[in-house]
């Protein structure tokens, strides 16, 4: 009984020339083996195979078979009949896909010619066809159980292309096989997953344990979201284990990315990581195992973990990470994937700015340490302020003070200071004696004066060593600094920025016509001041006793000029302190810049009203 035929099934077979040792057979006399082969009446057809698919036919029904046939159509259907010994036979048709990646109902093919082979059994004379579309078949070569045949070229276009491989032999009998082939000419499309890294030049960093423990508080880069992200992190945070610093949560320096193929070839996942200047620093190495979603991790780090780049710590510049793959037809694809590293020194803990020295004395209360306010010899100290080393790496600070406007007020006395130096001196008639003159002539002084204005003073840095007391002094506002590591097992270390102004010479009391002399702390009579050097102007009698002739109150003149109270108001004064040319941004507002200050010498308790 013949099965019944699609339209696609009669064009191929209307298109087979059968090969046999008896010649042309005619296509209505074929069986064919196909999802519509099955028996009719109470006859049945069941399919099987070997490699990917397989055809082969029995059949039975209610009329027994034939002792003898002459013809495939005498036996049951998908049979075919043994001209030879007259016998109804099974025949067997398979192809072997061992060479392609089947994915669903579709082979896939590299090349557009593939060569297909199979095995197949049949009654002596049976032949092999290959047929891609509704073109000619092409003949296969038969050895022994055997067939194979070489597609021409073009055969296979990368849409669906239907193959039909076909059998057939001197009695007419016929199986057919069907396969969609596809074909892959790209490789594994390799792809970088978005994967977040957050910009830890703006870390919140907490110094309170001893150690620095850092807040990633910047924003997050996707290292899949541009052509080469820029990267700012931590160099020693790139540490496995980082010494001396931990982050409150994970901000790994890590790539992700997808391989997408019909089938990867199992051990091409490879990745490299290189400069811009092609210097390798991990060579060619298996991609870590994918994770349940298929996307590969690669974490980089300075030292520790799977893949340490000590270059990671000191280089500012493009990286690279290159990631290749080939497919199961060993199309190999590469893609390399940018992004620009900032490494960043470590953390150093800097403290708020504190008045200095200056505004805890007086006038009346130290006055030779406030004398050196008005004079070039010597400092005073107007703020100081305290950083400490946490990490046991080395930097470089450039620590920088500014400041803003000073303001001051003095008040000032410039006049004449007579002091006792004899009361009995004698005065004979007529004498010359400047001891016996009974008046000097005063020229007239400034006396008592106020005044106000801005100040100009130069202000300078010191630094000194908590534990060893060394100072560190260029004699400028600007410092660069080598900060020295943090010992193992030590506690952290230390300093002191210590601002420092030589004078405010605006506080500096008139000369007025006096000696000059360096502004400095004087003793008058029991009486310090600071200002000029006492200035002796000449000596005459004060109270003349005419009987005796004798001066009872010699009197030596004396010029001086003195601040007798003085107040100056600083706006601000600003630290700025950077690492690799770049302000620590993580320093709190409060230790970047001090409120007004104001100080207020008190009187100095001149003489009189003053």
């Amino acid at each position: 009984m013949k099965a019944n035929k699609t339209m696609r099934e009669m064009m191929v077979a209307a298109s087979l020339i059968a090969v046999s040792a008896c010649g042309a057979v005619e296509p209505q006399d074929t069986a064919m083996v196909s999802p519509d082969d099955a028996g009719a009446g109470s006859g049945s057809g069941s399919g099987s195979g070997s490699g990917l698919g397989s055809g082969s036919g029995s059949g039975s029904g209610s009329d027994s078979m034939p002792t003898a046939c002459t013809k495939a159509s005498e036996c049951g259907a998908g049979m075919m009949c043994d001209l030879a010994t007259s016998a109804c036979v099974t025949p067997s048709l398979d192809i072997d896909e061992a060479a392609f990646v089947v994915q669903g109902a579709t082979v896939w093919t590299a090349v557009s010619n593939p060569v297909l082979h199979g095995t197949f059994s049949a009654p002596a004379g049976a032949g092999v066809q290959v047929v891609v579309g509704s073109g000619q078949g092409t003949i296969a070569a038969l050895t022994g159980g055997a067939w194979s045949v070489q597609l021409p070229a073009g055969a296979i276009t990368s849409s669906d292309t239907m193959i039909d491989v076909v059998m057939t032999d001197p009695s007419g009998g016929l199986v057919q096989l069907s396969r969609r082939f596809s074909l892959d000419t790209v490789g594994p499309n390799i792809a970088l997953a978005s994967t977040l890294v957050k910009d830890e030049r703006e870390d919140t960093i907490d110094f309170s344990t001893g150690d620095a423990i850092h807040t990633h508080a910047g924003p997050a880069i996707d290292l899949a979201g541009g052509a080469c992200p820029a990267v700012y992190k931590y160099a020693y945070l790139m540490d496995a284990q980082p010494l001396y610093g931990s982050s409150a949560s994970p901000n790994p320096l890590a790539f992700s990315m997808t391989i997408a193929d019909t089938q990867v070839q199992a051990g091409t996942q490879m990745f490299r990581v290189r400069t811009d200047a092609n210097e390798t620093l991990i060579d060619w190495r298996a991609l870590p195992a994918p994770n349940a979603a298929g996307v590969y991790t690669v974490d980089l780090t300075r030292s520790g973990g799977a893949n340490q780049i000590a270059l990671l710590g000191t280089r500012t510049g493009k990286f690279y990470i290159d990631v290749r793959a080939k497919d199961w037809g060993n199309q190999e694809s590469t893609k390399s994937f940018c992004w620009d590293h900032h490494p960043l020194p470590p953390p150093v803990e800097v403290q708020p700015m504190q008045p200095g020295e200056l505004f805890g004395f007086k006038f009346i209360e130290e006055p030779v340490r406030a004398g050196l306010l008005i004079n070039e010899l010597g400092s005073f100290m107007v703020a100081e302020q305290r950083f400490v080393q946490h990490s046991a790496e080395p930097s470089t600070l450039s620590i920088q003070i500014g400041r803003g406007a000073v303001h001051y007020t003095k008040s000032t006395y410039t006049g004449y200071y007579d002091l006792l130096i004899n009361n009995d001196y004698p005065c004979p008639a007529g004498s010359t004696a400047v001891e016996c003159q009974t008046s000097f002539p005063k020229p007239s002084l400034a006396g008592y004066q106020s005044t106000s204005g801005t100040a100009t003073p130069w202000f300078s840095i010191l630094i000194i060593d908590e534990t060893s007391g060394q100072t560190y002094d260029t004699g400028s506002p600007l410092q660069i600094f080598s900060l020295p590591a943090r010992a193992i097992g030590a506690a952290p270390r230390a300093y002191r920025i210590v601002v420092r102004s030589p004078s405010v010479t605006e506080l500096q009391p008139p000369q007025d016509g006096l000696s000059v002399e360096p502004y400095d702390v004087w003793l008058l009579d029991g009486l310090q001041y600071l200002g000029t050097q006492p200035d002796v102007r000449g000596t005459y009698c004060k109270r003349m006793n005419t009987t005796t002739h004798r001066c009872e109150g010699v009197v030596q003149v004396t010029a001086m000029s003195a601040l007798d109270r003085a107040s100056l108001v600083i706006d601000s004064i600003t630290t700025t302190i950077s690492q690799n040319g770049a302000p620590l941004s993580y320093i709190p507002a409060n230790a970047r810049t001090t409120p007004t200050m104001t100080w207020d010498s008190g009187d100095d308790d001149l003489p009189g009203s003053y």
